[in-house]
C-alpha cells in the first residue's frame, strides 16, 4: 500500500512467513488473512503516523518485527558462475549439443537486468573439467 499525500510516498510493506517458520497451512492462512484484514482497516490520515505507531495501532497483539529503513536500489544477483551452472545442469552431452545448435556459443540472458553471458566450447569443455566459470575463453572461431 502507498500513499503518495503531500509529495511523500509513504508504503506499508507486509510479507508472510516462510513456509519452515508456519508449517501448518491451514494455521498460516488463518494468520495471513487476519493481517491483511487488519491492514485494510487503515485510513488515509493514518499515514501520516510513524512506522512503529501505525504497526503498533494494527498489530499490538502479534509479535512484529520492523526493519530499519532501506532505500531501494537495484540489484541482481545473476553472475556468470549461475549461467555456466545451468548449463551444467544440462548435462555435458547436451551442453555441447546446444552451443554446436547456436553456431558455437550459447547466450544466456537474465531476464531480470537484461545482462547476457556467452559460452563457447572452450567455455562450456572448462565447466565439465571443473575449470569454473570465472573468465569467459579468448578463444573465438
Amino acid at each position: 500500500w502507498l500513499n503518495a499525500e503531500n509529495g511523500k510516498a509513504r508504503g506499508l510493506l507486509l510479507q508472510q512467513l516462510p513456509r519452515d517458520r508456519q508449517p501448518d497451512d491451514e494455521e498460516r492462512e488463518d494468520s495471513w488473512q487476519h493481517v491483511i484484514a487488519l491492514a485494510k482497516t487503515l485510513k488515509p490520515e493514518e499515514w501520516a503516523e510513524g512506522n512503529e505507531t501505525l504497526l503498533h495501532r494494527l498489530y499490538h497483539e502479534d509479535a512484529v518485527r520492523l526493519f530499519d529503513i532501506q532505500p531501494l536500489r537495484f540489484n541482481c544477483s545473476c553472475s556468470r558462475e549461475r549461467s555456466g551452472n545451468a548449463l551444467v545442469s544440462l548435462g555435458e552431452h547436451d551442453a555441447k549439443a546446444l552451443v554446436k545448435e547456436c553456431n558455437g556459443q550459447v547466450e544466456i540472458d537474465c531476464q531480470f537486468c537484461n545482462q547476457r553471458y556467452f559460452f563457447d566450447e572452450s567455455d562450456v569443455a572448462q565447466l565439465f573439467a571443473g575449470g569454473g566459470t570465472d573468465v569467459a575463453s579468448e578463444t573465438r572461431h
